[in-house]
């Protein structure tokens, strides 16, 4: 047991002193300053969409209240989803894709609603949104909102009846 303990004091002993030899060598080479790294902002990741591909529609997809109305059919538009197709209440809402770009669209759909009849008015752009029109004709407020998806826009239009506020005095 004796020797045991003295083989683990000696072994002990031994690590030390190796241990000392190497941070005097440590300490006798130069020591390096750290430069400071510039802070950087993690880069967003880019999302790369899949191109979508725009089928035109036909006259046959837009409600016949549209048609009516004047409104002017995109010839590189396709309907995507078209709801409540009576301009009553909640009004009229359709979903298009149309294979161009947001200024094309403003001036086919400023020159196109003009020529129907229709009158532009100012209208403050959604949030998310990237272009947004408003025409008036009689009684009807259509809306157009726009969003850039690259290799085509997405366009919602909600057409709904003004509402008069003498409709709802005396009640």
């Amino acid at each position: 047991m004796r020797n045991s303990l003295y083989l683990l004091i000696i072994l002990f002993s031994v690590s030390l002193i190796a241990c000392k030899g190497k941070n005097e060598q440590a300490s006798s080479q130069p020591k390096a300053t750290a430069t400071p790294v510039a802070q950087t902002k993690p880069e967003k990741p880019t999302i790369k969409k899949a191109p979508v591909t725009v089928t035109p529609s036909d006259e046959r997809d837009y409600p016949e209240i549209v048609k009516d109305l004047g409104f002017p059919i995109h010839p590189k538009g396709e309907v995507m989803n078209v709801g409540n197709a009576i301009i009553e209440g909640d009004g009229l809402f359709m979903r298009l894709n149309i294979e161009d770009g947001l200024d094309n669209l403003i001036g086919y759909y400023d020159k196109g609603m003009v020529e129907k009849g229709w009158a532009k008015e100012d209208l403050k752009i959604f949030q998310g949104a990237d272009k947004a029109l408003r025409y008036t004709k009689d009684d009807v407020v259509c809306r157009i909102i726009m969003i850039d998806e690259g290799n085509y826009s997405k366009v919602a239009i909600n057409m709904t009846k003004k509402v008069n506020p003498a409709d709802f005095e005396d009640r």
